[in-house]
């Protein structure tokens, strides 16, 4: 998979549908239940 991914067979931006910052965790969530997404990421906040 990590190939695939290397040679841009694989988006992985199409795969996210939110990024957040860690401190938005209980939205990320409630988007997390929503039929329409698919992964949430949660980054620490800077």
């Amino acid at each position: 998979a990590i190939n695939l991914v290397n040679e841009g067979k694989v988006n992985l931006k199409e795969l996210v549908s939110d990024v957040l910052p860690l401190s938005y965790w209980k939205e990320g969530f409630r988007r997390a239940k929503k039929k329409n997404s698919i992964k949430i990421v949660l980054q620490p906040d800077k």
